[in-house]
Order: structure tokens, then C-alpha cells, then sequence
């Protein structure tokens, strides 16, 4: 109540001196609240003063210092934090003494905790009633992995055997930093071959000029997006829990957004959002009819000639702000309409090659930089026996029975895919013909109407499980996006190449071109295996 006191006692001798009498005494009034601390002021210094813009925004910060230095490669940011506690008047609360909660919104601070010694944390000078105005000296902290718009917070909220925490809570102003991409999701500076650094953090991806967000592929679980102005840790899946409404392969992305999570070693947004150019907003629960369907609500219009409901054209939508664009991103001009549907889609990008170096796990950093990205491999050989493992049906291998024994052996078998497994996901194995790297392929058939296991005989094994045999048959190659299980590391922060001892490389197909077969190896191989098992 300093400043209030301060004020009355002035006044008083103000209007004693206005008036020329003498005043043999004076009432003092101050004015009555709650007492304790309602929040904090605080004040950010940073060098050069430089707070970043949208226009000029700072790096993304990726390592904290190292005694002041920043290792080679690296962004690094110091900056000074200084605040005060207040009462519920706005005035400075002097009584506030312990530590509170330190921390960036998104990102990381290198120092959570912070004391706060008679109300003040960092060095201030104070104003003629006795309050802190200007920080003269804060306290230090790196800063790491803040993107975006970004604000420091000082929270009270550590509980002590004197006190419990009031949740006082203030904030800095605003520092801005580049805005949030993929490869910011995705590559882990500390452990290339690890998850993402953001696990738990909400993502918000934005396309604008210089940098192209598209859709390469779509599958009954969610799509794929790639940046385009990066090349490695640049693509994401995008988990819709069922097949997304609207998304097709050659979207360009306007926004994305969701919960950054792992999933079997496979870094992915859940619970998503995103907006399509030319098409409605959508999220992960809307599989609404398009538009152009014609239902009633949105992306329906009355016809004023007929009274009828008809579809919108895009001209309706666009004035009803019912699709999305975000040209304007792009150009400092108004598209027309025939630009902006020639806007909305975008080439894929060319396929990244893998080859069998990149399938071993002494190289699982370089499959890390692909993941979710479009990739071709050559030269593959099949699956050539399969046999099912799931002995009483339930649609599962149970681990410590004979049936985990006998996937066991399937897997150590260099021609064996398990059936309950392809029957479940779709999904079988191939190994590279020049150096014995295993991939899986899934929804195949899906894509191309392939059956892996046409033409085959089936028989029955010495322990009574159901099995096919198969010729052998290769592929050309298989192109598809990317998805990896790596049962080691995931559910770590980091990922030790020595310690790996399975990777489940699994390709997604998107068309059926993606799967070309080696026609003239199949067809001797084929009628080899027909002369020898007697079959027509």
C-alpha cells in the first residue's frame, strides 16, 4: 500500500500549501483491499533489443549455450528475464519471496525455476513512489525450440511447506520467431535418429510464398504432407483415425494443425485440422459430402430461377468464406478462377531412392530424414511362404504362446510373411535383391488389385497351421510413403544405432504404377514352379 499512502500524505501537504493556512493535522486515507499477490510484471531483454517480427522473425532456436557458446551449426538465443509481483490493485508486492514456474509458450527455457527475493526477480530501478519500472539486470536463460509468436511466463505454482502456491501468473511481450515447419517437428538435434523434439506440443503449419505444403498421399487412416522447401525431416502423417473426407494426393495445404505425438516410431499429428485450398475447412471428425454433393448446409445454395437446392459454385462459396484460400499468401494480386483451381494442386515430389544401406540399423538416421516421405526401392524380392501363426482366431499373436514362437520363426525366415498379419493390414514382407534389406508393403491391393499370393499352392504345416507356397517373383520397384517401427527407441528420447535391433520399414503405395513387377523373371519362375509342383 505504498503508493497509496505516498499519495495521500503529498496531497495533504498540497492543499495545506494552496490554501496558506496552517494545517495542525492531517487525515490520511488509504485505501482498502485483499492482500497477496494477484500476478507478476515482467520484462524480457534480449540482444540488440531485437523481439523479431512477422516480417523479420528471429531463428529458430535449436541448442541452449554452452557456457555462453553456441556449438557450430547451431542457433542459440540468451536472453534476460526480469519481473515483479503485484498485488490486486496493480501495485508492487513486496511480501513475494520463493520460487515460481519459468517458461517460454511454445518452446523450452534452459532455467524453470526462478527466486524472487522481496517481491523481484533480476536487478530494477524504481519510480518516486517506490515501484519498479525499469529492469536493470534479469536473470540469464537460454531459449530452444520456440517458433511462432512466443511469450515468456513466470507462473506461482510450486507448492512449499510454508505456503501454498497462489497461481499468480504474468506474462512477457511478444517475441516472434520463424514460423513453425515440419522439419522442425521432425528432426531431432540431439538424436537424429530419435523422436521428435515437440512431442506433446500442438503444431500449427502454415503455407506461404517459398514454401509449398502438398498432400502425396491418402490412406484409410490419414494422409501424408510434404514441405516442399525443405529437403529431409520434411514430411508428416497426418492421423485421421478413418479416411479423411475431401484430402486427395496433389492438395496444396493452406494450414495444418494438431497434438504432435509418437506412434511405433512413427512422429505424426493427431486430432487434426487443416484447410485445402479451394476446399471447406476441415478436422479429423468431418467426413461431410463435398460441397459440390449438394446437401443442405454448407456448400449448398437455392437456385433463384427454380427455388431447388443446388450445389454452390466456387464464386458462392468464396463470397459465404466457405473455402479456403490462401493465395493471397502467394500473390499480390487476386487470382481468377481458373488460377486459383490451378493454384490448389501440386505436383508430387520425385521419390526419394532407399536402398538396402539405408534399411540397416546402423544407418537409422538416414531413414529418420525420410520418414513419411514418398521413396523408391529397387529391385525386390517377395514373399514367397506364408504361413498363419493365430492358432485359436482372435485376430492376435499372443506373446508367450506357441503362436509368438511361430511368428518368431516367420520373421527369422527370409521368404516368410505371416498370414494373419497380411489378412489384418494388408501387408507383407520383400527383401532388396543386391543386400538383404527387408521392407514391408501395405494396402497393396487396395492400390494396385494385387494379390501376393495368387497362383500358389496351399498346404498345411507339421503342426496343422494353414500355409501357402509361392514362386518367387520380384519387383522392378516399389514407390510409396514411408513408415517405420522401430521397437528399441520408441517411447525415447533417444535412439542408439548400436542398440537397434529391428526396424519395420513398411512402404504405402499410392497408385498402381507404384508397384511394377519383373515380368519376364516372374513369368520363368512362375512356369518353373508350375512344372514342379504338377499345376496346370
Amino acid at each position: 500500500m505504498m503508493k497509496t499512502r505516498r499519495r495521500s500524505q503529498i496531497a495533504c501537504t498540497v492543499l495545506a500549501a494552496c490554501m496558506g493556512v496552517l494545517v495542525s493535522g492531517c487525515v490520511e486515507h488509504t485505501s482498502k483491499h485483499f492482500e497477496g499477490i494477484k500476478s507478476f510484471k515482467i520484462q524480457v531483454k534480449v540482444k540488440n533489443d531485437d523481439f523479431g517480427s512477422v516480417q523479420s522473425p528471429l531463428a529458430f532456436p535449436t541448442k541452449f549455450a554452452y557456457a555462453g557458446q553456441c556449438e557450430a551449426g547451431q542457433v542459440c538465443y540468451t536472453i534476460e528475464v526480469g519481473a515483479y509481483a503485484v498485488d490486486v490493485n496493480g501495485d508492487y508486492f513486496p511480501a513475494f519471496n520463493g520460487q515460481a514456474a519459468l517458461n517460454i509458450v511454445p518452446g523450452r527455457v534452459q532455467t524453470s525455476k526462478v527466486n524472487f527475493i522481496n517481491g523481484m526477480l533480476g536487478t530494477w530501478d524504481f519510480d518516486e513512489f517506490g515501484n519498479p519500472v525499469t529492469l536493470q539486470r534479469g536473470v540469464e536463460t537460454g531459449v530452444r525450440f520456440s517458433h511462432g509468436k512466443t511469450r515468456v511466463w513466470v507462473e506461482d505454482i510450486i507448492d512449499t511447506e510454508e505456503r501454498r502456491a497462489s497461481l499468480a501468473t504474468g506474462v512477457s511481450r511478444e517475441l516472434v520467431f520463424d514460423p513453425q515447419t515440419i522439419r522442425m517437428i521432425q528432426y531431432n538435434p540431439d538424436a537424429p535418429a530419435g523422436q521428435t523434439p515437440l512431442l506433446g506440443d500442438y503444431a500449427s503449419l502454415h503455407g506461404y510464398k517459398g514454401r509449398d505444403l502438398v498432400v502425396t498421399n491418402v490412406v484409410s487412416t490419414g494422409f501424408y504432407v510434404t514441405d516442399l522447401a525443405d529437403r529431409g525431416y520434411n514430411s508428416i502423417f497426418v492421423f485421421t483415425f478413418s479416411q479423411p473426407g475431401r484430402v486427395e494426393i496433389g492438395d496444396r495445404i493452406c494450414d495444418l494443425a494438431g497434438g504432435i505425438a509418437e506412434f511405433t516410431g512413427m512422429t505424426q499429428l493427431q486430432f487434426p485440422s487443416w484447410g485445402i485450398q479451394n476446399k471447406t475447412r476441415s478436422t479429423a471428425e468431418d467426413l461431410d459430402p463435398a460441397p459440390e454433393d449438394g446437401d443442405q448446409g454448407v456448400g449448398s445454395c437455392i437456385d433463384k430461377n427454380t427455388g431447388q437446392t443446388r450445389p454452390c459454385t466456387d464464386e458462392e462459396l468464396l463470397a459465404m468464406a466457405a473455402l479456403v484460400d490462401c493465395s493471397g499468401r502467394y500473390f499480390d494480386y487476386p487470382l481468377s478462377r481458373e488460377e486459383r483451381l490451378k493454384f490448389g494442386k501440386i505436383p508430387s515430389p520425385e521419390p526419394l531412392i532407399l536402398n538396402y544401406r539405408h534399411l540397416q540399423p546402423a544407418n537409422v538416421a538416414a531413414l529418420e530424414a525420410m520418414e513419411a516421405s514418398i521413396v523408391t526401392v529397387e529391385n525386390v524380392r517377395l514373399s514367397s511362404y506364408f504361413i498363419n501363426c493365430d492358432d485359436n482366431g482372435n485376430g492376435r499373436i499372443d506373446s508367450g504362446t506357441d503362436e509368438a514362437n511361430c511368428r518368431t520363426n516367420c520373421n527369422n525366415n527370409p521368404t516368410c510373411t505371416e498370414l494373419s498379419s497380411l489378412e489384418s493390414y494388408d501387408q507383407w514382407r520383400a527383401w532388396t535383391i543386391d543386400g538383404f534389406g527387408e521392407i514391408s508393403v501395405a494396402s497393396s491391393s487396395i492400390v494396385a488389385n494385387f494379390d501376393i499370393t495368387k497362383g500358389c499352392i496351399t498346404s498345411t504345416s507339421p503342426e496343422g497351421r494353414p500355409e501357402i507356397h509361392c514362386p518367387e517373383r520380384r519387383l522392378r520397384r516399389v514407390t510409396g510413403n514411408l513408415r517405420q517401427v522401430l521397437p528399441t527407441c520408441s517411447g525415447t528420447a533417444e535412439c542408439d544405432a548400436a542398440k537397434v535391433r529391428f526396424i519395420m520399414t513398411i512402404i504405402e503405395p499410392r497408385f498402381s504404377t507404384d508397384l511394377i513387377m519383373n515380368t519376364e523373371f516372374n513369368s520363368q519362375s512362375e512356369e518353373a514352379f508350375r512344372r514342379l509342383h504338377g499345376l496346370p
